[in-house]
């Protein structure tokens, strides 16, 4: 049996096919716009509360604060407390 040339079936294979490139990053663009875009309106949506106060005492006073997380902080006379 005789063998064909390879130089003779080269020309005869299909030429390789290429993905164009530009599809898959306009992919990743609008997706990364889509993110963005949901992103800033939603952050404040998932964020923990803030919580800020202060108070004080003035001479001679004592007071008892209760906090939101449940905790009790005790002020003595002069005092000042900021939390954040």
């Amino acid at each position: 049996m005789a063998q064909i040339p390879v130089s003779a079936v080269a020309p005869l294979r299909p030429a390789p096919t290429r993905r164009p490139r530009w599809r898959a990053l306009a992919w990743s663009c609008g997706l990364m716009l889509c993110a963005v875009v949901l992103f800033f309106p939603l952050r404040n949506e998932f964020a923990a509360p803030r919580y800020t106060a202060s108070w004080q005492t003035k001479r001679g006073q004592m007071r008892q604060i209760g906090l939101p997380d449940g905790s009790q902080v005790s002020l003595d006379a002069g005092t000042q407390l900021r939390v954040r």
